[in-house]
């Protein structure tokens, strides 16, 4: 049967045993993850077994608190942005992947902290936030665009100004650039010289390559379930564009006009046309919903909104649901 812990929460563990034994978290197989993670889950094995699953709830927290201070400075009040932190707080979801020992709060830490700092005008902050969350997992990368937008005025004034003076980058906009890319080539290097190839490939490379058709919510899963015996270019490249096509184009028009609502979007759009897409990877975009339903208009009806949530979550367990007779009982569905 399924045990509540996920086995993910087991490799790193198993890596970090690793690391407290002198060795690298890659002798545990398929432990595709930054080091670093392994090291902060040393306490694991020193401490408790449960001390990661504590450290992804405090980080759930976290994240709640830093939504409500953005929502308040936003313009909302005390009560409406405690109602809407509490999507992210009181999730199901959100729950549920934490403690089970996912660490993908520890990546939404890092890029709330991003948006967070940034729109307090704390862009050295956001920059060190953003090259960290890109060093744990890729996938931050498709803000980069928006957040170095956001810093120029005359960018998010585009209608009354002219091109050129518009895209054209201040020392703000470089600086931001700088600090982040270098504190991400930074981490690359000093890892890279500790664990060599090893690291390279699987924490990065590996997930250019992966395919999973086994419990998978992609809408490529089917194509992919059909072709796993023969990979193709072709097969990358038809998953690949729509994906990035669309996440950039949400990112450049949106950044102008609402970083939060932008992010969240391309957050949403680069899970769903992910060709890999677990339940955990939909905490992705949750960590960024409040911020989005703050922007939305008072007169959104919040029963239609709700219904949606309802129907979202219905075809999620579902889904999950013939999927556990297909893996676990064998059965055919």
């Amino acid at each position: 049967r399924v045990k509540y812990t996920d086995i993910d929460y087991m490799v790193y563990t198993d890596a970090a045993r690793a690391v407290y034994s002198g060795g690298s978290p890659f002798e545990r197989h398929t432990y595709r993850y930054t080091p670093l993670l392994a090291w902060l889950l040393v306490p694991n094995i020193s401490v408790h077994i449960t001390f990661g699953k504590v450290l992804f709830s405090l980080c759930d927290m976290a994240i709640g608190f830093m939504l409500y201070r953005m929502l308040k400075d936003a313009g909302k009040s005390p009560s409406t942005a405690s109602k809407l932190s509490a999507t992210w707080l009181l999730s199901p979801i959100t729950l549920n992947v934490s403690t089970r020992g996912n660490a993908d709060s520890l990546i939404c830490l890092m890029v709330v902290a991003t948006l967070y700092h940034i729109q307090r005008g704390e862009w050295i902050r956001s920059a060190l936030w953003f090259g960290l969350s890109v060093h744990m997992k890729i996938f931050p990368v498709i803000y980069a665009i928006p957040l170095v937008m956001y810093l120029n005025p005359d960018f998010l004034a585009f209608s009354r100004v002219d091109l050129l003076k518009a895209i054209k980058l201040n020392s703000k906009q470089i600086w931001y650039t700088v600090i982040s890319a270098g504190l991400f080539f930074l981490l690359l290097a000093v890892l890279y010289c500790v664990y060599g190839w090893e690291f390279l490939y699987e924490t990065y490379l590996y997930h250019f390559v992966r395919i999973d058709h086994r419990h998978n919510f992609s809408i490529f899963f089917y194509l992919m379930y059909l072709s796993a015996e023969t990979p193709s270019i072709a097969l990358s490249v038809v998953t690949f564009i729509p994906q990035w096509v669309a996440v950039l184009a949400v990112g450049c028009g949106f950044s102008r006009t609402s970083l939060n609502m932008g992010s969240f979007l391309q957050t949403l759009l680069f899970v769903a046309f992910n060709k890999v897409c677990t339940a955990q990877y939909f905490v992705w975009y949750l960590a960024l919903l409040p911020l989005a339903l703050g922007q939305l208009k008072p007169t959104v009806s919040k029963t239609w909104l709700l219904a949606l949530g309802v129907l979202w979550l219905s075809t999620e367990g579902l889904w999950l649901f013939f999927a556990y007779e297909l893996e676990f009982e064998g059965r055919n569905t």
